[in-house]
């Protein structure tokens, strides 16, 4: 089965670009390693989001088209 090297960019206020990609067998996959970094960045210390706006990871594919996108905020009462 051919693997497709997908770039998963993270934007905080920052941007940390995914210069080295992932390589991935379908969507699915995707969305599960979309997901995966997405709870593990938000979960660890370096991505404080609460009251800092909208925090965004967008999927590009090796053509750097957008493949999909997870938006999070959050705020603190």
């Amino acid at each position: 089965m051919d693997l497709a090297r997908y770039f998963f960019h993270i934007h905080d206020g920052k941007d940390l670009i995914d210069r080295d990609g992932t390589e991935l067998r379908n969507r699915d996959a995707v969305r599960s390693e979309a997901i995966g970094l997405a709870g593990d960045s938000i979960s660890s210390l370096q991505w404080d989001f609460w009251g800092h706006g909208e925090w965004r990871l967008d999927v590009t594919d090796e053509q750097g088209a957008n493949v999909l996108t997870l938006r999070f905020s959050g705020e603190d009462h």
